[in-house]
């Protein structure tokens, strides 16, 4: 019996529509039983073009094997969620939306029992998308996940646009944004005021409080985001593996997945990948 539960989440950027394979190739690499996917555009309801109608998720499902746990529409720009799950994991419920349409993307949640473990040990998972846009509707998107921290052998995934608090983890704050963030795409990130402000990091310090426990701590952390290019070079790691604080110290390995050198990214966001004792 596997005693060990692997889990990945990626933002894979506008539906990564023309590298769907290195997509694949990518999570077959890892061989998870949970994959938390955003910005799934287009891959399961038309695009731009109504012959794209789930074709990309059939593809990637093809390719790797898993199977569709939950799929959540957004409310804003098409950026769907997708839970992909290995044979292992045996959906026992779910809720396609727990945020009820408040979150800006939104949060599924799939309650779930693994093959060989008994029936009784009932595990959930959640992924989700925080508002890239503001610090202040992060927050309120956290509060409503801040109540899966209570219960054993919970799991979040997701693009909380925010790194953790620097005290737990995250990475420090440059001391200059000049050439980072355009003053015009600062209050994305960074807390309301004149001069140089810290970077908003409330959202991913209420979830701390709440129970929940990062993945990373004990690892190594690496930015997820700031290699692509455009107006935003910021390297910082608002990609997330959270568990509920009684599989904290049972994570034994967390890994940000940086294509090797000289292959290009296909995504602004790196994906990362944990995996647990069970």
């Amino acid at each position: 019996m596997d005693d060990t539960l692997t889990i990945m989440s990626m933002n894979i950027r506008d539906g990564a529509h023309g590298h769907l394979a290195e997509l694949a190739d990518l999570i077959t690499a890892q061989d998870p039983d949970i994959v938390g996917i955003q910005e799934a555009k287009g891959w399961r309801r038309p695009w731009w073009s109504p012959r794209r109608h789930g074709k990309a998720l059939r593809t990637v499902m093809e390719a790797t094997g898993l199977r569709v746990a939950i799929y959540t529409p957004s409310r804003t720009h098409g950026c769907d969620l997708v839970t992909l799950i290995g044979p292992r994991i045996q959906p026992t419920g779910y809720r396609r939306n727990v945020g009820e349409g408040h979150l800006h993307h939104g949060a599924s949640r799939v309650r779930f029992t693994i093959d060989g473990r008994p029936k009784e040990e009932v595990w959930e998972h959640l992924n989700t998308h925080f508002s890239p846009f503001s610090g202040a509707h992060r927050l309120i998107e956290a509060s409503w996940l801040t109540e899966y921290a209570g219960a054993p052998r919970r799991l979040l995934t997701g693009d909380l646009n925010s790194d953790l608090p620097e005290k737990w983890g995250g990475i420090a704050d440059p001391l200059n944004w000049d050439g980072l963030i355009p003053p015009n795409l600062r209050s994305r990130h960074l807390r309301p005021g004149p001069g140089h402000q810290p970077s908003d990091r409330d959202a991913t310090a209420l979830l701390i409080e709440a129970g929940w426990r990062s993945a990373h701590l004990d690892h190594v952390r690496q930015a997820t985001v700031g290699h692509w290019h455009g107006s935003e070079s910021w390297e910082h790691a608002p990609d997330h593996i959270l568990v509920s604080s009684d599989l904290a110290a049972d994570v034994l390995r967390h890994e940000t997945l940086r294509p090797p050198p000289g292959v290009e990214p296909f995504s602004d966001h790196h994906a990362i990948v944990a995996t647990l004792a069970i």
